[in-house]
């Protein structure tokens, strides 16, 4: 599996043109990170703008009800909150990391990048529910402790624990399924722990349902072209982890021919990756990927995808 450019290592895995960072979620990919820091970027460390000015305007989801811990707010407010502010706070870091003038960000691409796609795995999958929470419950508390985490993360060099806990930690846990084993879902995110959303219609848009996560081996590219590609994340990657966390493994879709597509099993530290939730640190980085190697959110190339022309 080549090591593949992308932009957010902490977002849903989408790939778009725009999408360059250097943090990605637990199957999207990191991004090669050989050249310098932020002073090529529009920007000097003069220029970062660490308050929210200007931001309002152009917020992804700036409609929705403010997010606060111990509220009583609807499911979907605080849940729709929830995926706004934590955009926000990992755009702001995001500016502030590149030294990024506000008025210079590409704000709008980086929140709506990460609204779309999901909140470091906490809401992949959620855009899909089309506001039908009935099937997750939400914590408030560790909602309030994953957009910390989004907006305070480490520029330069983010070391691997403090990447694999922002990824993979309180933020992972916000929204939980409650659907059992062979419960109606949606995608992966409705299901309980250790399972996955089985959808196998032809035009990947029908309901499916909660399955146990596949051993190590087994197939993962029987799932229906439209199914498997037609989102990102993909199916194939939740049939092999928990709503693609790694540990248990992780989808080797790499070939042509989806018959070879089998779960495999994360590789050690020091072995050559493309994805997260291939290594065994769920963290795949340095200049070529490679596992338990720091990721780099601030280098030249990361940072000039944020900068307006």
């Amino acid at each position: 599996m080549p090591f593949r450019a992308r932009l957010y290592v902490l977002l849903g895995a989408v790939a778009t043109a725009a999408t360059a960072s250097a943090f990605v979620a637990c199957s999207g990919t990191v991004v090669p990170t050989t050249d310098g820091g932020p002073d090529a970027t529009g920007g000097d460390a003069g220029d970062a703008q660490v308050s929210d000015a200007g931001s309002d305007a152009t917020d992804a989801l700036s409609d929705v009800k403010p997010f606060e811990a111990g509220v009583d707010a609807s499911k979907k407010d605080q849940i729709n909150a929830f995926i706004a502010q934590g955009a926000k706070a990992f755009c702001d870091r995001t500016r502030d990391c590149c030294s990024i003038q506000e008025a210079k960000f590409q704000r709008t691409m980086c929140e709506a990048s990460l609204t779309g796609n999901g909140l470091a795995t906490s809401s992949i999958g959620v855009i899909e529910l089309q506001a039908d929470y009935s099937n997750v419950t939400f914590d408030a508390v560790k909602a309030a402790s994953c957009i910390a985490k989004l907006g305070g993360f480490t520029c330069g060099d983010v070391p691997t624990a403090e990447l694999s806990d922002m990824i993979f930690g309180d933020c992972s846990k916000v929204i939980l399924g409650t659907q059992g084993n062979g419960g109606a879902c949606k995608r992966a995110i409705e299901c309980t722990s250790g399972l996955f959303c089985e959808r196998m219609d032809a035009d990947g848009g029908g309901a499916g349902t909660c399955k146990p996560i596949r051993a190590v081996g087994a197939a993962c590219g029987d799932f229906p072209e439209a199914v498997s590609h037609q989102f990102d994340p993909t199916v194939q990657q939740e049939a092999c982890s928990y709503r693609q966390q790694g540990i248990t493994g992780f989808c080797d879709d790499n070939s042509a021919n989806r018959a070879n597509w089998k779960c495999t099993a994360p590789a050690a530290d020091g072995t050559a990756c493309a994805i997260h939730i291939g290594c065994q640190s769920r963290t795949c980085g340095g200049a070529t990927g490679v596992c338990g190697q720091p990721v780099n959110n601030n280098s030249t190339a990361n940072c000039s995808a944020f900068i307006k022309p």
